[in-house]
């Protein structure tokens, strides 16, 4: 038995490691050897900071707190723990913790000088380098604080300089080619940022095309960036607008990054306009949250200051398809887990959909409250845990450890009209079964159609409501959801049972809500969302 668990977890380990980058897998060797290293900031690079004028940033939100006062730091919603040297490098709360205290973005909390808060800056600035605290995705983002600090509050400190140059020429040399998508992208944006902070023209060009070359690869055609993640799409339109805004500092005409930036900047916006709700939410496909950080109406706002303003056009390539009208609006997951080389925050979650009534959220998805490798994130990651159709205990994907997926399905758009979207996908194809979902949306009812090519006896159709609605059983096959006027019938199932999942409201936010789970007796049922009052806008 063990030496089969052994040729097992190899399989999956080549099934998972097969689509890597050749580059992916040298720079993870590079990174298993290298150690950061202190690098002096020349005479040159220090006079050139210290001639920037005093300038106004455009507001970005903040989702971490430090408390000058009492010395204290909160994030990820957990307690406050107050800062002192060994904070810096602890895992108190995990790695994620440890990545938000040292990427500063607190900073953008303050505008004016605080001497508590330079002195915890330069405390933290002379600690010795730690392969955690000073890892490449920390070292990006504490770039731009520190640069936005520093511009906004004209301090002009030696040892922040010192620090933010050897953050520079760190990220720089060994950025993370190894994890590649976001992360690299976060480097790229951020070397670029110090590059022109600093005056460095001799690395400009290179950083220029690095840009360039990671921008055009990882965001796609219609706004959404190729990791398919909405919560990470904002996350990097909020690193371009930081880096736009910096350029634009300069006086300098920029040429073709300049203007490739606002137009990624433009569509991405606008990608996330064609999937926002009417209630200000989204759907938390993947590694997302229902409600952004950064949030939608300060990237707007944040852009309009630069004179870029959004581009809305259908949302295609990234998979994502929305129907509405009067009453119902669904978005559906129609893509297949992306990029193949790098799916660490992709789920088991192919043909998954999220629906709201009038304007509330019914079906949603059950989001992430957490990044740690442990039972908890696996969890969040399974088909179990996502408006799907699966075989029980079964995933269409296969997501072990805390961002690593092996065997990946294909997911295919068979059909797609102005009121129906009939799509497919293999994610179970060792039990020979191929799962077809058919929507169809008419004026007051919405119908989703099961349909399996295989043995369907015991396939599982799962939906997990928002926790504000309330499920009540009218009789065998139908339910009312209390307050939306909405009945749900299912036919051509065995049975429909009720259950309580954890919703995630964020990270380490968890809500009791309800869920039904209906068992298919053969190969195609449907479930009817039936309107009973009906209004419109």
């Amino acid at each position: 038995m063990a030496a089969f668990r052994r040729l097992s977890d190899l399989a999956r380990l080549w099934r998972t490691v097969r689509d890597l980058k050749p580059r992916m897998i040298g720079y993870r060797l590079i990174r298993f050897f290298y150690r950061p290293t202190l690098s002096n900031i020349p005479e040159s690079a220090a006079a050139v900071a210290c001639s920037w004028p005093l300038t106004s940033f455009s507001p970005v939100p903040v989702a971490d707190r430090y408390d000058p006062e009492f010395q204290t730091f909160e994030t990820l919603n957990l307690p406050s723990v107050s800062v002192h040297d060994a904070v810096w490098t602890e895992g108190l709360h995990g790695l994620l913790w440890n990545y938000h205290l040292n990427s500063l973005t607190w900073l953008e909390a303050f505008s004016t000088p605080d001497a508590r808060v330079d002195t915890l800056l330069e405390r933290r600035a002379i600690l010795p380098l730690h392969r955690h605290a000073d890892a490449p995705y920390p070292q990006s983002l504490r770039i731009f604080s520190l640069i936005r600090y520093l511009l906004r509050t004209e301090i002009r400190s030696s040892v922040l300089l010192q620090k933010l140059w050897t953050d520079y020429q760190q990220l720089r040399r060994v950025p993370e080619y190894h994890l590649d998508g976001n992360h690299l992208l976060e480097n790229f944006l951020a070397a670029y940022s110090a590059a022109l902070f600093f005056g460095d023209s001799a690395q400009l060009p290179l950083l220029e095309q690095r840009l360039l070359e990671a921008l055009h690869q990882q965001f796609l055609q219609d706004g959404g960036h190729y990791e398919r993640s909405i919560h990470y799409t904002a996350q990097l339109t909020a690193s371009m607008l930081k880096t736009l805004g910096i350029a634009q500092l300069t006086g300098n005409a920029l040429s073709s990054l300049e203007a490739q930036l606002t137009q990624l900047i433009s569509r991405a916006l606008g990608w996330m306009e064609a999937l926002q709700f009417s209630d200000g939410s989204f759907p938390a496909f993947g590694d997302s949250h229902s409600h952004l950080l950064p949030s939608l109406n300060l990237l707007l706002q944040s852009a309009a200051e630069l004179n870029v303003f959004p581009q809305v056009q259908p949302v295609s390539d990234s998979g994502y398809y929305r129907f509405r009208n009067a009453a119902f609006d669904c978005i559906i997951n129609a893509g297949s887990p992306a990029p193949a080389h790098q799916p660490g925050h992709a789920h088991a979650d192919a043909t998954s959909f999220c629906l709201h009534v009038e304007g509330r959220p019914l079906i949603v998805d059950t989001g992430i409250s957490t990044y740690e490798r442990n039972q908890q994130r696996l969890s969040e990651r399974q088909s179990a845990a996502h408006n799907v159709l699966q075989p029980p205990g079964e995933d269409s994907a296969e997501v072990w450890a805390a961002f690593r997926m092996g065997r990946k399905p294909q997911v295919t758009l068979l059909e797609r009209t102005s009121r129906r979207l009939v799509v497919q996908h293999d994610g179970f194809r060792k039990h020979c079964l191929l799962v077809s979902r058919v929507f169809d949306f008419e004026e007051r009812c919405f119908t989703l159609t099961e349909r399996v090519s295989g043995t369907a006896a015991g396939m599982e159709s799962r939906l997990h409501f928002h926790p504000d609605v309330i499920v009540t059983l009218v009789n065998e096959t139908t339910f009312q959801a209390e307050g939306l006027g909405l009945q749900i019938r299912f036919s051509g199932f065995k049975k429909v049972s009720q259950f309580t999942y954890d919703w995630c409201g964020g990270f380490n936010l968890r809500r009791p809500a309800t869920a039904l789970v209906a068992v298919l007796q053969q190969p195609e049922a449907s479930i009817f969302f039936q309107t009973l009052s009906f209004s419109t806008p």
